[in-house]
């Protein structure tokens, strides 16, 4: 039986930004999370289920920009991560 958890490191320039688990699912489809930022999405195809966490990656990182409340401190470590690791090299 292959194994149904994969991992990919998200990397740019050199630079380790995050981890990327899916999950295989089939029949029903894909899980797919960030750890590092407690991100989690679902695709019914491998690609759909990638190209949906890159667009929540992008839009945590708004929301926490543009939070009307205070963060809480995880939400602080996570906009810590996206300031000192993601941003500075996309």
């Amino acid at each position: 039986m292959p194994d149904k958890l994969k991992r990919y490191v998200v990397s740019l320039e050199g630079v380790d930004l995050f981890t990327i688990e899916l999950f295989d699912e089939r029949p029903t489809g894909f899980s797919v999370s960030v750890p590092e930022l407690a991100i989690y999405t679902f695709g019914k195809t491998e690609e759909q289920a990638i190209e949906r966490i890159f667009t929540h990656v992008w839009e945590k990182y708004e929301d926490l920009l543009d939070s009307p409340i205070p963060l809480n401190e995880n939400e602080q470590r996570f906009l810590q991560l996206y300031r000192t690791k993601i941003i500075p090299v996309i």
